[in-house]
């Protein structure tokens, strides 16, 4: 995270800010400044700057995404390497529905993606969705059905707002 001394335009990018594949998300990072915040935290104007990232709302490998298996989602379970077996910051594959880890521990989504050609996953952590191709968070009606399920096994409720 960069300190408030840091002068940061919209075109950089904080490590926060990165995919799961350690890029930017090319959805676009937009500043903003929210003076009620920044007055609240006693940041001067002249350092206040706020980043977000905003997901694609479309990308071509969005027709690769398939049905949620009848069985829905578990997201507790471990990535599916024979060798890792975690449970920390896993992704379910939108193609195959199968469950790795992600970049932060031992990178075995991004190398299914990659030996696979499987290209969007699904975050058990915060419920987000990354095009390995696009290099990017995307958010469309299509993955929604995945998220809800996501949704209703990690927190037992569906997601606020949907029908």
């Amino acid at each position: 995270m960069a300190s408030s001394n840091d002068k940061q335009d919209s075109s950089q990018t904080t490590e926060s800010e990165a995919g799961p594949s350690g890029a930017s998300a090319s959805g676009g990072v937009s500043t903003t400044d929210p003076s009620g915040v920044d007055e609240f935290l006693g940041i001067p104007d002249s350092e206040a700057k706020m980043f977000a990232v905003h997901p694609l709302e479309w990308c071509p490998h969005l027709e690769t995404v398939k049905p949620v298996p009848p069985q829905g989602l578990n997201t507790k379970a471990t990535c599916q390497n024979e060798e890792c077996g975690t449970v920390k910051e896993n992704w379910v594959c939108l193609a195959c529905y199968e469950v790795y880890c992600g970049r932060f521990i031992q990178e075995h989504m991004l190398m299914h993606s990659l030996e696979s050609s499987h290209a969007m996953t699904l975050s058990y952590s915060d419920l987000s969705v990354w095009c390995y191709p696009c290099d990017s968070y995307v958010h469309n009606e299509i993955v929604i059905s995945a998220k809800r399920a996501a949704h209703i096994n990690k927190f037992g409720t569906d997601i606020p707002g949907t029908k």
